[in-house]
């Protein structure tokens, strides 16, 4: 029997990117959300604070090793924003379909024009009483109209690299932080 590995988050479709990924580690994946473990705040500064500060939180909740991830979106034309924030923007314009849409009109980005962007993703793996192993990966690429069937905020994002963007259920910014926690 394997161990169980704790999924810091609530999110459904992060916890299936996550069983996805964890398949090559010897752990069981459980999310936070079915052993009841409230989200940690987000109260660091930058993106690997927030996914240490997941990962620990839960790992200490449940006594049980656990990974914690960060992400957001960072449009050059607008200084960096939304950022560290992304989700608690998307959720204050009523969600991903209306931030998006609120970006195309910002951007002009219906009429044919790109914004340059980067998705960042920052994952943070501890096992209790340990120290946490901690990894960012950026993809730089440009948002564009119309959306594609990703998941958001990728549905609106071409990578720069010739990278699928989506691969075997992953979005690349996770595996390419993921890989980095599994090849130190």
């Amino acid at each position: 029997m394997t161990e169980r590995i704790v999924i810091a988050s609530h999110n459904r479709g992060k916890i299936e990117e996550w069983s996805i990924l964890l398949r090559r580690w010897p752990y069981t994946p459980v999310s936070a959300a079915e052993l009841d473990i409230a989200a940690a705040e987000e109260a660091a500064p930058d993106y690997i604070g927030n996914a240490t500060l997941k990962a620990v939180h839960t790992s200490r909740l449940s006594g049980l090793p656990a990974i914690g991830d960060d992400t957001g979106l960072e449009v050059d034309a607008l200084a960096g924003m939304p950022g560290l924030r992304t989700a608690e923007w998307a959720h204050n314009l009523g969600g991903w379909t209306l931030a998006f849409e609120h970006l195309a009109d910002r951007l002009n980005l219906r009429s044919g024009a790109e914004a340059h962007a980067t998705l960042v993703c920052a994952v943070a793996f501890i096992e209790p009483g340990g120290r946490p192993r901690v990894a960012e990966a950026r993809v730089r690429g440009v948002l564009g109209w119309p959306p594609t069937e990703l998941p958001a905020p990728a549905a609106w994002f071409t990578p720069d690299a010739e990278a699928a963007m989506i691969q075997d259920g992953v979005l690349l910014h996770r595996r390419l932080a993921f890989e980095q926690i599994v090849s130190p």
